[in-house]
């Protein structure tokens, strides 16, 4: 089988202290971040990558899945990365090289990046009597059947479509354009609300909210009392958008 090697240019898109925190959000063995010993470098195997036939093939999937990740990322840690904008015509991977023998793996280097300001959850050891770290079983994710499928399905769903959408610099126009994908997809905000996510006046909420001129920008606007029906910020607006809508879907299409 080819064994491909994919070199990811991320330093201008996350921050080290993102990508250490990918460790612990990415960790199953069809789709795994990890650390190399001491270039500051992060790694990514990942199954989907094993079978494709060429190196440009191998570039595009690896894109599109960093893509998920990055939205992922979001919705796990409730934050914004003002760092992950990129120009469309940039590539992620800059090198790919093909190596021949067997491999259950395949490999993408993710190279150093700048550092911001970021919170990290600490990671909790469990230690037995005698003080030794108890190693725990990987508890499933929600979100394992969206990374770990080995092909490239998932591109053509609009599973895939409303995490693009997430995965970009967060303003109302990509968390609409994520809440719109979910909703052309359950047909209407009725049916929406009869899944149990939200209220029908919670989604008002959200829509009447991201209408608002100074969403965005609140600063470039003049002050002016808003309706107190639709006062989300963008922060607000996006947190509501990843528990309340995409989080739930993605769970609802992958069972």
């Amino acid at each position: 089988m080819t064994r491909w090697e994919v070199l990811i240019h991320l330093s201008h898109k996350f921050s080290d202290i993102e990508l250490n925190r990918w460790l612990h959000l990415f960790d199953s063995p069809d789709c795994k971040a990890t650390q190399a010993a001491d270039d500051g470098s992060y790694y990514l195997t990942a199954c989907r990558l094993e079978k494709l036939n060429s190196a440009d093939e191998v570039n595009k999937s690896a894109n599109k899945l960093i893509t998920m990740m990055t939205a992922i990322a979001k919705i796990e840690m409730d934050m914004d990365f003002q760092s992950i904008e990129k120009d469309d015509d940039e590539n992620l991977a800059r090198i790919v090289r093909e190596n021949a023998g067997d491999s259950s793996n395949v490999t993408a280097f993710l190279g150093t990046a700048k550092g911001y300001a970021f919170a990290i959850q600490p990671t909790v050891e469990i230690r037995d009597e005698r003080g030794n770290i108890v190693t725990q079983p990987r508890q499933a994710r929600w979100y394992d059947r969206i990374l770990d499928q080995c092909d490239g399905s998932i591109y053509n769903k609009p599973e895939f479509t409303a995490l693009s959408y997430f995965a970009q610099k967060t303003e109302a126009r990509t968390v609409r354009l994520t809440y719109e994908t979910i909703q052309d997809d359950e047909g209407d905000d009725n049916a929406i609300v009869n899944n149990g996510w939200v209220s029908q006046d919670e989604l008002k909420r959200f829509r009447c909210s991201l209408n608002r001129q100074d969403i965005d920008s609140p600063e470039l606007h003049p002050k002016v009392a808003a309706d107190p029906k639709c006062t989300m910020n963008i922060d607000d607006a996006r947190t509501f958008c990843a528990q309340k809508l995409l989080k739930p879907w993605l769970i609802k299409k992958t069972i």
